[in-house]
């Protein structure tokens, strides 16, 4: 499982399987983006693409990131191989053994007892200890930035990336990759290594006439819905002539779009 944060500007990667008998997901590590996370996509097993705001002045290549696992590991091999969040029972245990051994009278938590803090263990399963939570990042941020792959697109920050097919259907892999900014909407195929775009094979400029653009979501192979900040769908089919505008019309909200959900079948839009 993958999570992201836009503060933070990063990517973590969770273990949920096998069964873990405590319940709790292992973290296992976590990879800096160089910029506030938008959105991210899984291309393949180790292939990742990231959509971040790389600042007030970015340069070419730095909101659209592609990252090779095999390359850039989310964290050193050498380093502890299991990884938990302390459980809450854990913490609670622990405060309930201190209370007893003062005599009932009200004792102060240890840190364990209230740290989220992340737990490693070693190869051997022996013994464990706290260690800082920023020992996850990587050491060198810009060693890290200088093993993914830039992709020339976007000079604004990339603010969503949709996949298609959609890689919520099972046995199902993704072959393009379709990413929107306040200055470009693009479709771009996957590259046979599952880990890179190839030159975008369609793309129009200024998409919402210079609105953020926070939605994206594809209705089929050829087709795209966007959403913007002023309340305002539009409908692109890659084959039409001109910009490939099919509709455009406001959905009545008053506040921004932030998220999109279609079924074509049944021609409804949510």
């Amino acid at each position: 499982l993958y999570t992201g944060s836009f503060q933070e500007g990063c990517v973590r990667c969770w273990e949920l399987s096998p069964p873990l008998p405590d319940k709790v997901p292992r973290l296992r590590g976590e990879i800096a983006v160089g910029g506030f996370l938008n959105d991210v996509a899984a291309l393949s097993p180790f292939g990742l693409l990231t959509a971040q705001s790389a600042g007030m002045k970015p340069q070419p290549g730095e909101s659209l990131r592609t990252w090779n696992l095999k390359q850039t590991p989310f964290r050193p091999t050498k380093r502890a191989q299991v990884n938990a969040i302390l459980d809450q029972s854990e913490g609670n245990a622990a405060l309930k053994d201190s209370t007893e051994a003062s005599g009932g009278r009200e004792a102060v938590a240890p840190a364990a007892a209230k740290s989220t803090a992340i737990v490693s263990k070693g190869d051997t399963g022996e013994g464990e200890a706290i260690v800082d939570s920023d020992a996850f990042t990587a050491v060198d941020e810009f060693g890290y930035l200088g093993q993914s792959k830039m992709v020339y697109l976007h000079y604004r920050g990339v603010r969503c990336i949709s996949l298609w097919p959609r890689p919520g259907v099972r046995e199902v892999t993704p072959h393009v990759a379709a990413t929107v900014s306040k200055d470009v909407l693009a479709v771009s195929k996957i590259g046979m290594d599952g880990c890179s775009l190839m030159e975008a094979q369609w793309q129009q400029a200024d998409p919402h006439e210079m609105t953020d653009v926070n939605v994206l979501k594809h209705g089929d192979a050829d087709k795209l819905w966007t959403g913007d900040n002023g309340g305002r769908v539009k409908y692109w089919d890659v084959n039409a002539s001109g910009r490939g505008i099919v509709a455009d019309f406001h959905s009545g909200a008053t506040g921004w779009l932030s998220g999109m959900e279609i079924w074509e079948q049944a021609s409804m839009m949510c």
